[in-house]
C-alpha cells in the first residue's frame, strides 16, 4: 500500500533539498569585519598543516577545496606558517547566487617563503561567510564573477609574477571599476573579431 505524502510537507522538504549552496536573497551582504575575520580563522587553520585543519578548512570555511585548493587539501603541508596582509577590501554588488560577496586583496610569504600577492573571494553559503579557494597563498586573481567565475594564478616566471602581482593589486586603486568589470556579465562572440 503506498503513502501519500501531504503537499504540504513535501513542498519545504524539497526547497531544502534543492538549490545550491548560495546565499539566500534575504541574506546579509558579507561586511569587512566578517571577511576579515574569516580569512585569519583560514590562515590559522591553515598554518597548523595537518590533514585535520585542512579538512576542516575545507569542509566548513570554504566553498570548495576541488579547484585551486584541492592542492592543498591532499598536502597540507603546502600552507604557509603566516597569516596574510589585507592590502584592500572590495564590497561587490549581488552576482548569481550572491547577495553581497567581498574581494580581499592580500599579500604575503608562502610556504617556500616566497612573496604572493592575491585575491581572496569572501561570500556566503547557507547563511555562513566562506571563501571561494581557501588556499589564499596560490595568488588567485579573479577576472570575473558573473556569469559564471573565471580566475587566473601566478606564474613562476619571475616576470609574469611581477605582471600578475601588479594586475592582482591594481582593483585597490579603482575598486568601483574592478567591481563593475568582475560582476558584468558579458556574452562572448563564437568567433574572435
Amino acid at each position: 500500500m503506498r503513502r501519500l505524502v501531504p503537499l504540504a510537507v513535501l513542498v519545504p522538504l524539497l526547497a531544502a533539498c534543492g538549490g545550491s549552496p548560495s546565499s539566500r536573497p534575504d541574506e546579509a551582504s558579507v561586511s569587512a569585519d566578517d571577511a576579515a575575520a574569516t580569512l585569519r580563522q583560514v590562515a590559522a587553520l591553515a598554518a597548523e598543516r595537518t590533514p585535520d585543519s585542512a579538512k576542516l578548512v575545507c569542509d566548513a570555511l570554504a566553498d570548495s577545496c576541488d579547484g585551486m585548493s584541492s592542492g592543498y587539501r591532499a598536502n597540507p603541508g603546502s600552507a604557509p606558517l603566516s597569516a596574510p596582509a589585507i592590502v584592500c577590501d572590495i564590497a561587490l554588488p549581488p552576482i548569481p547566487g550572491q547577495t553581497g560577496p567581498r574581494i580581499l586583496v592580500i599579500t604575503g610569504r608562502d610556504a617556500g617563503d616566497r612573496d604572493y600577492a592575491g585575491q581572496v573571494l569572501v561570500m556566503r553559503r547557507n547563511g555562513h561567510v566562506v571563501l571561494h579557494e581557501p588556499a589564499f597563498w596560490n595568488a588567485i586573481r579573479y577576472t570575473q564573477l558573473a556569469g559564471g567565475r573565471a580566475w587566473d594564478a601566478a606564474s613562476d616566471d619571475p616576470a609574469l609574477r611581477a605582471v600578475h602581482d601588479t594586475a592582482v593589486r591594481s582593483p585597490c586603486a579603482d575598486p568601483a571599476a574592478f567591481a563593475a568589470a568582475v560582476t558584468t556579465t558579458t556574452t562572448a562572440s563564437p568567433h574572435p573579431t
